[in-house]
Order: structure tokens, then C-alpha cells, then sequence
């Protein structure tokens, strides 16, 4: 919840509580087509041992952010690489109009990991760094890395303790 001079308290949350079960927080990207076609492919990996059981946006997201790197140069890297750096297209043109919102409820753990590396990359470096943009680069990394292991990540994140949400603490 935010406070009345702008700053985010998350309520107390024991370490060991799993991620899907932390309060979630909507969390909107603005997707280029490259980011579309990144997630539609990650969104075809079986997860779990049902036959039709897909790997949902929020488990995707979660998972990306979860594994991403700490390091502020492999962040500001992440967000110079995506075409969706830079600033939002203006509003009604045609760039605008080929980017899609996407809305996702995300653990708060998750979602405050992933503003603060933005935050610290860009303070440390001097650089913007979009979330959007680390999110398409992470998503286009994952379809080109090994599959069973996101598959197997998709499939556990909301399990893991909130606590490997805390800089400095996945591997």
C-alpha cells in the first residue's frame, strides 16, 4: 500500500510464505509485437503433469523476474537490447496503437524485486531502464535458453518462500 508521502509498505510477510500466496499487485507492461510473440511462445510450455496444463502469464512474469539478474549493468543491458526502451510511443499513433497492455497480478515481493533493480540500475548508471524492456529481453532470452528448465520454473515459482525475492538471495 502506498503511504501518503508515495513510498510502499509492504505488509509483513513471514519468509517462508510461498510467492502465490503473498497479496498480489496488478502490474501493467506495454507490449511491442516482439514482446506478444515472446510470451504467446512461452505461454506453450507444459508445465505440471496434466496434458493440457500451459504455463499462465502471471507464473511467466513471475518466474522472469525471480531469475533476473542483479547486476546493474546486466539490467541497463536487458533494457538497451528491447526494442521497447526508449519512451512510449504518443498516444493514438500508429506505434501506440501496435503495443498491447498487458495487466498481470503479481506477487508484491516480485513486483517490488523488479522496480528496485530498475530503480538501482538506472540511479547507479545513470541510464533509464524501462520495465517493460527487461521484461520483452527476458522473455526472448527464455525461449532461447533451455526449455525444461523454464518449463520447471513456470511450474514452481509460486511456490518458492518470499523470501528468495529479496536482492541478493536466487541464484
Amino acid at each position: 500500500m502506498a503511504a501518503s508521502d508515495g513510498t510502499v509498505h509492504l505488509p509483513l510477510i513471514d519468509r517462508h510464505t510461498p510467492l502465490g500466496a503473498c497479496e498480489s499487485w496488478a502490474v501493467m507492461f506495454s507490449l511491442p509485437p516482439r514482446g506478444e510473440q515472446a510470451l504467446a511462445g512461452l505461454r506453450k510450455y507444459r508445465i505440471g503433469n496434466a496434458p493440457r496444463q500451459f504455463a499462465a502469464p502471471r507464473a511467466i512474469l513471475s518466474a522472469l523476474i525471480l531469475y533476473m539478474p542483479e547486476d546493474v549493468d546486466a539490467v541497463v543491458g536487458l533494457s538497451n537490447f528491447s526494442p521497447a526502451a526508449g519512451p512510449m510511443p504518443p498516444a493514438g499513433s500508429m506505434a501506440d496503437a501496435l503495443r498491447r497492455r498487458t495487466i498481470v497480478r503479481l506477487p508484491a515481493p516480485l513486483t517490488l524485486r523488479l522496480n528496485r533493480l530498475i530503480d538501482v540500475a538506472g540511479a547507479e548508471l545513470g541510464q533509464r531502464c524501462s520495465r517493460t524492456a527487461v521484461i520483452v529481453s527476458l522473455m526472448r532470452r527464455a525461449r532461447r535458453d533451455d526449455k525444461e528448465l523454464w518449463q520447471a520454473r513456470f511450474t514452481s515459482v509460486l511456490a518458492e518462500p518470499a523470501s528468495h525475492a529479496i536482492l541478493g538471495t536466487t541464484g
